[in-house]
């Protein structure tokens, strides 16, 4: 199911790369969305953005 919902997501994406400009952005606690979103990065040329979670919580609140 992961594999083939993947080759969806991918294939949408390299039509809209013919377009636009494409980013991966990614946010990973374990590591396993980061490979996935090298793969996905690697495989679309696109530029690999990483969501890192926010340090001081509290100010914004």
């Amino acid at each position: 199911m992961k594999k083939s919902l993947l080759t969806l997501l991918l294939g949408d994406l390299l039509m809209a790369s013919t377009y636009a400009k494409t980013v991966v952005c990614y946010f990973s606690c374990t590591g396993n969305t980061k490979a996935l979103a090298e793969t996905a990065a690697k495989a679309l040329n696109a530029d690999l953005f990483e969501i890192i979670e926010a340090q001081n919580k509290q100010r914004f609140q």
